[in-house]
């Protein structure tokens, strides 16, 4: 039988809340201070550019940028609704959108951190939220190699090493990632996730993956039509979905700056130019910057109508209670009876 959590929150002390409600602000501040010179640092380099590019091909690449991230937030919310917990629309957006904005402060925790800490007012348990924020982030480096297979179809020299990329897809078999949840939740001295992945499940959320890299390297070719570069919609699809898994590989970077753009340029120079290739890179990230900062937005509106419909219950459970039927992880009984 299917475990669901309830999305009744549970109301902290008074003096806690207040605390958590500073401490959010602060952090909210500051990732808007980053995301803001991401912008900046990136403005000079491609303000040429984005002069020459058609209003419509611009607007158009920012559309699917945010659709992307879209999709993105699908494939997350379906991989945490087959682990147990069900998020209506308006509290998945609130906590999705917000958490990305992580990405742009040093290190790779962040975001899940995010994750963590607002699913909690959703009584979300923090290892099911950490276990679906893992499973998305390897089910999208998954899914960008083997959709860089596509480079298969438009270079003959690739052809023998991508025709293998999709064979990653393994990867993702509900019977390979269930160690990987029992793993993450030693580590969080948790029981691990009680409910575990489904092949339908997983099946489901690697579609979403997939759309989003169609979004994204549609968008890149829309702008490099823009600019007057003539190549193949497929091979840029194929190029984008590469240097994401390059990002995501190198995790040390915020959201794989530089990373990213490398490896597109080094895909994409031999059809549009080194200089042509780098302008894409930049005005594509530029886009998803945007992208992020629109739906951090749309996530801070909608958080008031995320907790008007969903209010605090002070007589919720802590969502992060050991389960009495699970058995703690060896080290946690020790840790509390000497406490």
């Amino acid at each position: 039988m299917a475990v669901s959590s309830t999305l009744t929150p549970r109301a902290p002390s008074t003096a806690r809340q207040r605390a958590k409600r500073v401490a959010k602000v602060v952090v909210f501040v500051g990732l808007l201070v980053a995301l803001g010179f991401s912008v900046r640092s990136q403005w000079s380099t491609v303000g040429h550019d984005l002069r020459r590019l058609p209003v419509g091909d611009a607007v158009a690449a920012l559309l699917l940028s945010f659709l992307a991230t879209a999709f993105s937030m699908q494939a997350w919310r379906t991989i945490l609704s087959d682990l147990g917990s069900r998020l209506p629309l308006t509290p998945a957006v609130y906590i999705y959108a917000l958490s990305q904005l992580g990405k742009y402060l040093p290190g790779s925790v962040w975001p899940v951190l995010g994750q963590m800490e607002l699913g909690k007012a959703f009584a979300v348990p923090r290892v099911r939220m950490a276990t679906a924020f893992l499973l998305v982030l390897l089910g999208s480096l998954v899914s960008a190699t083997a959709t860089g297979g596509l480079l298969v179809f438009t270079s003959p020299g690739w052809g023998r090493v991508s025709v293998l990329l999709p064979l990653v897809l393994v990867v993702m078999h509900p019977r390979l990632l269930v160690p990987l949840t029992a793993l993450l939740g030693k580590v969080l001295r948790r029981p691990a996730v009680t409910q575990a992945p489904s092949l339908a499940g997983i099946s489901r959320a690697m579609g979403w993956l997939g759309l989003q890299w169609v979004s994204i390297g549609l968008g890149t070719w829309l702008m490099a039509q823009g600019l007057g570069a003539s190549v193949s919609l497929t091979r840029v699809i194929a190029a984008v979905a590469l240097s994401w898994a390059a990002g995501l590989a190198v995790v040390i970077v915020p959201a794989g700056a530089g990373v990213r753009e490398g490896v597109f340029i080094f895909l994409m120079s031999s059809s549009v130019g080194s200089g042509r290739a780098l302008t894409l890179a930049l005005l594509g990230r530029l886009a998803l910057t945007l992208a992020d900062a629109a739906g951090a937005a749309v996530g801070g509106l909608v958080a008031r109508r995320a907790q008007r419909h969903h209010p605090r219950d002070p007589n919720a459970p802590d969502p992060d209670a050991p389960d009495p039927k699970v058995p703690l992880p060896s080290g946690v009984l020790e840790k509390s009876t000497e406490s």
